[in-house]
């Protein structure tokens, strides 16, 4: 981690304006950004600014997760979010986002306050804080956006009581989070599903507010996860937990709300951010109607342990555990009668005559017939619960190549881990992937905005959704195929000269449009060359397309681009997303670059203000002769080069 600090400093940041932000000061260094103070010139205020660690900035599909989910959380307007005001990218192709300085302390020194004091947090302080944490990723929650590190140390307490939410979205580093979380003593704070490498989802953050709530009200973190089997079994042998033990002053509510979220299973706690907000509300107003009726009252004992109902119903559940067995057997064996050779019906080959003694043969078919109907029910089942049924767009919609597509279908059935939605262009070429979804939905209804490919033909094609199973790389469910038609872009004339000395066709003879991108981040620089030190000839901004003539090299860091009014200037390839993705093999490398500037700057006449002092030399006192140049001291004017 110092090599990263170092590498950060060593950058000269300090020394140079990021776009309109004035670096600082250095605050810390999160999981995979640098966190700084800045001033930002134009708005006049401070800011902070998070740039990509070096480590991560050299991983393509790290960075474009970074810059996508950064651009969503920028789209949140919520007073527990820390609200993001720019994308870009440094000098040195970093990328960064500038958002609010939130003025405050964090939770976890808000804790070790607590902890000095040595007396316990009020409930209703407590659950308040939860509250506002849940709201805000609730809201989040809708765009897909998830806290990959969710921890006292990412949550601002301001000074009105208002709870703010850092570093929503950023992703999680490969293979590197974990050893992040233990390496600051966050490792609690994570669900035991992402300790052994899932991604995080709403269950997973429901486990890490339950922690952050029982480490508020106890100043101690829980000793380790409870399965919903020990809660099982814990209602035939009640005892107090360590939390009643510690806070016996709390609601049932308040214990159960904790408990349901610390359970070891995913499955087992609150299934959705909404209706994990709703226990803590009704906890929150169990707190204050205890508080009301009990008033102010000393140290209590702990609470009664609270046998549970399962207890009562276990003899129920042991006698429907046996009618049910009792009922299998007995569908088995009757199963197993049905299909006896005895009972196979007794076909005749050709007609009977009265005299003659028909010659008996079993249909041997009606047994497998019957076997084979059996299995009917099992597949239709599962239809029945895994149908893709496609909302929109409707079939045989028109778009044009470029536009961006919103793809809606609904999935009665729970999405698993292993498991994505795709939706493929079905052309005459084969099957494209636009998209695909691997975030379970809360309603059952997804959603895919995707920018639609160049077909090249007018002809009308198809698409579809398939639920991929992402082990076995099978199709699980497919969607029935649905009609688009997506129009070519037409060919601008900026982008195509046609010289009128000639009528040769040399210059449609282009079968292959001009590759086109669109600006990604918040904005960028068009430069006069591929590099920093190029003057800057006009910003570009997010959404702004831009066709690329070639590259500076074949890695391809910086593209001369072209604008619609006919601008020319080179631009950060990683400021900029292919609106085709196959258009990147199109791009040639640059025959000719841009001089580099060199070191001394050639547009300084300002150092002699008067060059002809040194031909038209001025007498000194009223003395004569010849004229000296010693007036102008020459060390001071040099000569002018040239004639």
């Amino acid at each position: 981690m110092e090599t990263q600090k170092d590498q950060a400093r060593s950058s000269n940041l300090y020394d140079q304006l990021i776009d309109q932000y004035k670096l600082e000061a250095h605050i810390n260094q999160t999981a995979v950004t640098d966190l700084y103070r800045a001033f930002d010139v134009d708005e006049n205020r401070l800011v902070a600014i998070e740039i990509l660690l070096p480590t991560f900035n050299n991983k393509k599909q790290f960075v474009e997760q970074f810059i996508e989910k950064m651009n969503k959380v920028a789209q949140l307007k919520h007073p527990n979010i820390a609200q993001v005001y720019q994308i870009g990218v440094t000098a040195n192709n970093r990328p960064y986002i500038a958002r609010d300085l939130v003025e405050g302390t964090t939770l976890r020194e808000r804790l070790r306050q607590l902890n000095q004091q040595g007396t316990p947090a009020n409930s209703i302080y407590a659950l308040k804080i939860i509250r506002q944490l849940a709201e805000a990723l609730e809201l989040a929650e809708r765009l897909d956006l998830f806290h990959y590190h969710l921890s006292p140390d990412n949550i601002m307490l301001k000074q009105d009581g208002t709870v703010v939410l850092v570093d929503l979205g950023v992703p999680a580093a490969e293979n590197g989070m974990a050893a992040y979380f233990s390496a600051n003593n966050n490792m609690p704070y994570m669900a035991p599903e992402q300790v052994h490498g899932k991604s995080a989802d709403s269950r997973s953050q429901i486990y890490s507010l339950g922690v952050i709530l029982h480490e508020i009200l106890t100043g101690d973190l829980p000793a380790e996860p409870g399965s919903f089997w020990q809660t099982f079994l814990q209602a035939f042998n009640p005892q107090n937990t360590a939390l009643e033990q510690a806070r016996p002053d709390l609601s049932r509510q308040t214990y159960d709300l904790i408990d349901k979220s610390l359970r070891k299973q995913a499955w087992g706690r609150h299934p959705s951010i909404q209706e994990f907000l709703e226990a803590v509300n009704d906890a929150l107003q169990s707190e204050r109607l205890l508080v009301q009726t009990r008033g102010d009252t000393a140290v209590l004992a702990p609470p009664p342990p609270r046998r549970s109902r399962a207890a009562l119903m276990l003899p129920l559940v042991v006698l429907l555990l046996c009618l049910g067995g009792v009922a299998a057997i007995w569908a088995v064996v009757q199963n197993q009668n049905s299909i006896q050779p005895t009972a196979l019906p007794i076909a005749v080959d050709g007609p009977a005559d009265e005299g003659s003694t028909p010659t008996p043969t079993q249909a041997q078919t009606s047994a497998e017939v019957e076997v084979s109907q059996e299995a009917i029910p099992v597949s239709e089942v599962t239809s029945a619960t895994g149908i893709i049924d496609v909302l929109a767009p409707p079939d045989a919609t028109e778009f044009q190549a470029g536009d961006t597509a919103n793809f809606r279908w609904s999935w009665r059935a729970d999405l698993q881990d292993n498991q994505r939605f795709a939706v493929y262009l079905l052309t005459e070429n084969g099957r494209t992937l636009l998209g695909s979804i691997g975030t379970p939905a809360t309603d059952g209804v997804y959603s895919l905005q995707t920018l639609l490919p160049d077909t090249s033909s007018n002809a009308m094609s198809e698409w579809q959704i398939v639920l991929e199973d992402l082990t076995t790389n099978r199709d699980i469910a497919t969607s029935s195929n649905r009609r688009i038609s997506i129009k070519p872009v037409p060919t601008t004339p900026t982008f195509t000269p046609s010289p009128t000395n000639t009528a040769t066709p040399t210059f449609t003879i282009s079968p292959t449009p001009i590759p086109q991108v669109e600006i990604s981040v918040s904005s960028a620089s068009l430069r006069q060359g591929p590099g920093t030190v190029y003057p800057i000839l006009r910003y570009l901004y997010e959404g702004d397309i831009l066709g690329v003539i070639a590259k500076d090299n074949s890695q391809g860091e910086w593209y001369n681009v072209v604008l619609d009014d006919g601008t020319r200037g080179w631009v950060a390839a990683i400021a900029c997303r292919f609106l085709d993705e196959n258009s990147i093999d199109f791009i040639i490398v640059a025959a000719t670059v841009p001089p580099r500037p060199t070191n001394t700057p050639t547009a300084t006449p300002t150092n002699t203000p008067t060059p002809t002092a040194t031909f038209t030399p001025e007498p000194s006192g009223g003395g004569g002769g010849n004229p000296q140049p010693t007036s102008p001291p020459p060390t001071l004017t040099p000569p002018p080069v040239g004639p």
